[in-house]
C-alpha cells in the first residue's frame, strides 16, 4: 500500500495522454458509426456497484501504437462515441481495435477494426457522470481490471474482469 499514491500519479499521467487519442462523446447508437464496423468484442466489468447510474470506458495498449478500446459504441473517426452505462454493479462494453496517431492536441485514430483476437491486456477503465465526455471532462474515477496483474484475457475477442478503484 506505500506504492499506492505513486501508482495513482503515474495512473493519472497515462489518463492525461490516452485521454486525448479515444474519449467518448458524440451521439451513435449503432455499434459503430458510418466506416467504424460492428463489433463481436465484449468486456464485462464487474463490481462497479459504487457507481450505478454512471458512465465508463476502457482502454489498453497492446503496443507503441495501437490500442484496443471498450465503449458503447465509436463515432465514425473512432475520437468519439457513447460510454457504456453501469446497472447493477456491472456494464458490457464493445471492443475494438485501432492504430493510434497524431499528437495529444491533434489525435487521430486510424484502422478500426472488430476485436476478435486472443491474449491478455492491461485495462485503465474510466469513470464519468455523464455519458458523452470530452476530452476536458475529467473522470470522477480511474482503475483498473483483475488484482494485482491488472490484466483480462480474451477469448475470441469476449473478456471479462473485477474493476479495481485507484482513486481512493
Amino acid at each position: 500500500m506505500k506504492n499506492k499514491p505513486f501508482l495513482l500519479v503515474m495512473l493519472v499521467c497515462i489518463l492525461a495522454l490516452s485521454f486525448g487519442f479515444v474519449s467518448c462523446g458524440g451521439d451513435d447508437d449503432n455499434g459503430g458509426g458510418g466506416g467504424v464496423p460492428d463489433t463481436a468484442g465484449r468486456l464485462t466489468i464487474t463490481s462497479l456497484g459504487d457507481y450505478n447510474g454512471k458512465y465508463v470506458y476502457a482502454q489498453a495498449y497492446t503496443s507503441n501504437s495501437t490500442a484496443l478500446t471498450a465503449a458503447a459504441s465509436l463515432n465514425s473517426n473512432g475520437l468519439g462515441g457513447k460510454c457504456g452505462h453501469i446497472s447493477g454493479g456491472t456494464v458490457e462494453l464493445k471492443v475494438w481495435s485501432m492504430t493510434l496517431g497524431g499528437t495529444e492536441q491533434n489525435p487521430s485514430v486510424s484502422n478500426i477494426k472488430s476485436y476478435t483476437g486472443n491474449g491478455t491486456e492491461e485495462f485503465f477503465v474510466y469513470i464519468f457522470d455523464t455519458e458523452n465526455v470530452s476530452q476536458s471532462t475529467n473522470p470522477i474515477a480511474v482503475g483498473g481490471l483483475n488484482p494485482p496483474s491488472g490484466a483480462v484475457t480474451f477469448t475470441n475477442g469476449i473478456a471479462s474482469g473485477v474493476f479495481v478503484d485507484m482513486t481512493n
